[in-house]
């Protein structure tokens, strides 16, 4: 096993963010994961995760790059260090890009496909400031 699995969930959440699918990116998610966005409190569970991403492109959100910093695997689980660029436009028509870091935990399922069980992030400045 590599990091081009977990490589391959990164270009999926990408072309999910790019078709405004939350349904399509809770499914990269066990059924207990948990979200850990900034600024609120810890989210459970794929119902809750959609919702969140629903939120986030009712505030704009059109595109995200995700990119590897380092990647461990220790059996089942993989522990995966990143960095994110989210692109958008706030409902009053500003521009925005939010660029931050990610920590997530990914296990692999019976099928050998991989899904978070956690996923945290933060911005490396104030949105907009």
């Amino acid at each position: 096993m590599s990091a081009e699995a977990i490589e391959a969930v990164s270009r999926e959440f990408e072309k999910f963010v790019e078709k405004q699918d939350a349904k399509g990116l809770a499914e990269l998610y066990v059924d207990d994961a948990r979200f850990l966005p900034p600024d609120v409190p810890a989210l459970e569970g794929k119902a809750a995760i959609a919702a969140a991403f629903q939120g986030f492109f009712e505030a704009g959100y059109k595109t995200i790059k995700l990119g590897a910093v380092n990647t461990e695997i220790i059996g089942d689980t993989a522990i995966h260090q990143g960095t994110y660029e989210g692109k958008g436009t706030t409902p009053d028509g500003q521009d925005f890009t939010d660029v931050g870091k990610t920590v997530e935990i990914y296990k692999k399922q019976q099928d050998g496909s991989w899904k978070f069980t956690v996923d945290m992030f933060n911005r490396d400045a104030p949105l907009g400031g």
